[in-house]
Formats: C-alpha cells, sequence, structure tokens
C-alpha cells in the first residue's frame, strides 16, 4: 500500500487524502495492483493501516512518553525510520535482522551506490517495509530501541544527515537511549597496556617521557580522574 506524507494543505480543506493514493498524483494505487501484490492482509497490518490513516484525517496521533503530536510531525518520524532501515551498506545487514527478529523479508534488493526511495517502491515493498515500523513503533521506544541496541546502531547513523529535519519525538529518543560517549579508559585497559609495551625491547612509554612503567599509569590513571 501506498502512504501519502504530505500535510493537507489550507487550501484544501475538503480533501481527504487516502492511504493508498499516490504521494504526487493522488492515484489510488489499488486500482493498479496486480495478482503478485495481492498477498492477504493479516490484523497487525490492518490496525496499522487505520492506525495512519485515522492520522492523516485527524492530523494528530498520540505517542506514549510523547502524548499528543503533529501528524506531519509523526509521519517525518517514520520516513526517517524507513530511510535508516533502506540506507547503504546497513541495509542488506538490517534486511537481515529484521527477518531474525520479526520474521519480516523485505523484498527490497539492494544495489550498490543506488539509494531505495520509499515512494518509488512497488505495493508490495512498501506494505512489508511498513511492516517493518509497525513492529519498531509498537510499544514506543522499547521495541525501537530495542532493535537498535541488538544491532549496534547508534545516534550518527539513526540521524544522518538529516538532523535539522528530524521531529522532537525521534531525536529525543535517539540522542537520549542511543547516544554512543566516549570511551572511559578502565584500569584493567591501562595495566594492559603497561604490559605490553614491557614487552618490547623499548618502551614507548620510557622513550618518550623518561619515567618507569608504574610512574606512567599513576599518570595515566590521574588523567582518567
Amino acid at each position: 500500500m501506498a502512504v501519502c506524507y504530505e500535510r493537507q494543505t489550507a487550501k484544501e480543506p475538503g480533501t481527504r487524502w487516502m492511504v493508498t493514493q499516490c504521494y504526487r498524483c493522488r492515484t489510488d494505487l489499488r486500482k493498479f495492483a496486480t495478482h503478485r501484490y495481492r498477498r492477504p492482509v493479516d490484523s497487525a497490518e490492518l490496525e496499522f493501516a487505520v492506525f495512519l490513516q485515522t492520522a492523516l484525517q485527524r492530523g494528530w496521533v498520540e505517542l506514549p512518553q510523547n502524548g499528543v503530536i503533529y501528524s506531519h510531525l509523526f509521519f517525518t518520524g517514520i520516513h526517517q525510520i524507513m530511510r535508516r532501515l533502506t540506507y547503504g551498506r546497513m541495509a542488506q545487514p538490517l534486511k537481515a535482522a529484521l527477518y531474525r527478529s520479526y520474521a519480516i523479508d523485505l523484498p527490497i534488493d539492494y544495489l550498490p551506490g543506488k539509494t531505495v526511495i520509499f515512494e518509488r517502491l512497488n505495493i508490495l515493498q512498501r506494505r512489508t517495509l511498513l511492516q517493518a515500523v509497525n513492529r519498531l513503533v509498537q510499544n514506543w521506544p522499547d521495541s525501537f530501541i530495542g532493535f537498535c541496541r541488538d544491532n549496534n546502531l547508534a545516534s550518527h547513523f539513526l540521524i544522518g544527515d538529516n538532523k535539522k529535519g528530524l521531529p522532537f519525538w525521534y531525536l529525543r529518543v535517539v540522542r537520549e537511549h542511543l547516544n554512543k560517549s566516549a570511551h572511559k579508559v578502565s584500569d584493567e585497559e591501562i595495566v594492559s597496556i603497561v604490559t605490553t609495551c614491557a614487552t618490547v625491547a623499548i618502551s614507548p612509554l620510557r622513550k618518550n617521557c623518561g619515567c618507569s612503567f608504574h610512574q606512567a599509569f599513576a599518570r595515566e590513571r590521574g588523567a582518567q580522574d
């Protein structure tokens, strides 16, 4: 199914967008669905489609821990999740991860150097990608955070080059729960480094700072504290 992400303008107060409309020409894509796209719809997919359609018609949606937000902000975040799931070199590993986690098999072939654009996917590809998004936004933000952590998706990847255009409900979760801070070196790691240096003929620590290993360790430890 297709989803229109454009917000209804004030010039079209009587116009109602349908989930299955083309985002450009408003054609109902169900009229052109071939037999291979007519896969049965389960209750979860139908419920999510109704949820999206309701959000479009009302102009707002309610998310856990966020309250009521405008629908255009909600769909902007949804679109970003889909972009990240199909982005560059991570697309193939995430395709495998979605199958492992949710038994969702994205029927999308990823080609080197080619960007996947949701609005240009066929109906079956859109439906499957939306099913993946549905699983990730369920129990927001717990399911999303768990999936990202399991697959080492940090804030720099989840935000990408679209920082200014992302909504607060998405950015807050990414920054608070998926932001990798600088790694603090532990005592054990420092001891391991010093011990390794002690095995070489000329210690870099002794050569560069003219001190013993114990003095170097104490100096490094003081810098960490």
